[in-house]
């Protein structure tokens, strides 16, 4: 196994280390990429492309995964999800527009998704917090999306599975709807 006793891999503010990875080691508790540019998860650290969507080498036992400035677009990656030990996910500074039921896994605690810096168009300039976005989420305590524009209904925290939800950071966000 590469680097067989490797629990922490820190690659941040370097844009082109990635790319000498073959793979993730699969024995990792914390993958940090912050800074690193991406505006996709790179093909070195895939296990497979379909369609334009590329999916994260499956790591099961990452607990702490830190993209936070890396440049991601659109709706969180469908790989996040996947990540059955995940527990603390730091996606700040990216420029995310949906936040929907099954982003991310039952194990999640924690979610950082402050800084947002949203593009716009006519119909859509935020995150938009789908109804049932937190479905399943049992056992998140932790949710910031301070600094952030959110677009949400009366709904979108109406979730029976936030009962151990204790920090809730809505600083200096802007809502719509």
């Amino acid at each position: 196994a590469l680097l067989p006793s490797l629990k922490v891999l820190d690659i941040s503010g370097h844009p082109s280390l990635y790319k000498y990875l073959d793979e993730i080691p699969s024995h990792l508790d914390l993958l940090k990429m912050n800074e690193c540019g991406l505006t996709t998860i790179p093909k070195s650290l895939a296990e497979s492309i379909q369609d334009a969507n590329i999916e994260f080498y499956k790591n099961p036992s990452v607990i702490n995964l830190d993209l936070n400035n890396a440049v991601l677009s659109g709706r969180i990656p469908k790989w996040v999800s996947t990540l059955d030990s995940l527990k603390y996910v730091e996606l700040s500074n990216n420029v995310f527009t949906v936040l929907a039921a099954g982003d991310f896994p039952a194990s999640i605690e924690r979610i950082r998704l402050t800084s947002n810096r949203f593009t716009s168009n006519l119909e859509h300039f935020g995150l938009e917090l789908e109804d049932g976005c937190f479905d399943g989420l049992v056992n998140l305590m932790f949710l910031s999306f301070s600094d952030s524009l959110l677009g949400m209904s009366e709904n979108s925290f109406a979730s029976d599975d936030l009962q151990k939800l204790r920090y809730l950071n809505l600083h200096a966000t802007g809502v719509t709807r």
